[in-house]
């Protein structure tokens, strides 16, 4: 999986992400971002001279839209990420 490298010991993302770099931006693997985007949770990518790139300002749109994760949701209990249950309740 690409890194962002780091610029004074803080991550620097690109403003345009290719695949595995957009999924570790968004916090999950690249077939669970494949999977947003299909279900239109990640907006789809842009075409950049035959390259799929997602723009950062998008990813942090689409994750400011997701819901808060409510006392069901996140548990300590069930500790992972329940993403799938996320995307039912935006659809």
């Amino acid at each position: 999986m690409a890194s962002a490298e780091t610029k004074g010991g803080l991550p620097f993302w690109p403003a345009a992400l290719r695949r595995a770099m957009a999924a570790q931006y968004f916090g999950c693997s690249a077939g669970h971002f494949d999977k947003l985007v299909r279900a239109g949770v990640v907006p789809p990518g842009r075409i950049a001279g035959g390259v799929t790139v997602w723009l950062r300002n998008e990813l942090d749109a689409a994750l400011a839209e997701l819901p808060a994760a409510s006392d069901e949701l996140y548990s300590t209990e069930t500790a992972s990420d329940d993403i799938d249950a996320m995307i039912a309740r935006v659809q």
